[in-house]
């Protein structure tokens, strides 16, 4: 077993056994700093808290099963979940736009537009499942119109994706070197969401969603280049016991 050490920074009253662990109220920081390892252990114990509404309304939904997923390669978050058939109304589009779900994971935060719904049927069973992506799907089709996109004038990369999402309501995060391009060399047909993807593609770098709100962030695929790796240290160190 290995010994931990508490360093306790707040007195004790004698009439709690309430442990308290927090910043350090002398200087606000963090008790625990530096990189996270989380290591091996004989078995781990997981205890979560999910909760999900309806927006704008914040009616409650009863999911009975979800999945959450992301991929350096997708733009956005992807939610798999499944729960009473009543989910089906609760859900359903309104005037053809598709209807959003908050969904809280332990305090984190998801936001997402519900794309599939889908009645499952069992023996003495109605259940639904729903599919949803983070709300920059609104950008593609087919929510969005195609369109041919050129530059008239030089411009930069930067400003070439900021005017792709113009009168959108979506904001952009630029995360890489910008570079120049000259008139007339930038052509494209397609919806904004692909559009904002191929200019990011063309300096090998990748588009994502953030897990609420709607913007896009174009950012390198790693945050460091994998040939200076062997001098980093990594922000998480995860032993293969966790993963399996």
């Amino acid at each position: 077993l290995r010994r931990v050490r508490l360093r306790l920074c707040t007195p004790i009253a004698a009439v709690t056994t309430m442990l308290r662990l927090g910043v350090d109220p002398g200087t606000g920081a963090a008790l625990a700093t530096g990189p996270t390892a989380i290591t091996s252990r004989r078995s781990y114990v997981q205890q979560h808290i999910l909760s999900a509404f309806r927006l704008p309304d914040m009616l409650p939904l009863a999911f009975d099963q979800f999945s959450i997923g992301a991929s350096a390669d997708a733009y956005g978050w992807t939610l798999n979940a499944s729960g009473p058939a009543s989910l089906l109304s609760d859900l359903s589009p309104v005037a053809g736009l598709p209807a959003r779900v908050r969904v809280t994971i332990d305090g984190l935060q998801w936001e997402f537009v519900v794309e599939g719904l889908r009645r499952d049927r069992s023996f003495n069973r109605t259940s639904a499942t729903i599919t949803g992506r983070s709300a920059s799907a609104l950008l593609a089709a087919p929510y969005m119109p195609e369109r041919t996109w050129t530059n008239a004038f030089d411009m930069t990369a930067e400003q070439i994706a900021a005017d792709v999402l113009a009168f959108t309501g979506v904001g952009l995060n630029w995360g890489i070197t910008d570079w120049n391009v000259p008139a007339g060399a930038w052509s494209f047909a397609g919806p904004p969401l692909a559009a904002v993807i191929k200019v990011a593609a063309s300096a090998g770098a990748i588009v994502q969603s953030p897990r609420v709100g709607e913007a896009l962030s174009v950012q390198a695929r790693y945050p460091v280049p994998p040939w200076e790796w062997a001098g980093e240290t990594p922000d998480v160190t995860l032993a293969l016991d966790p993963v399996m």
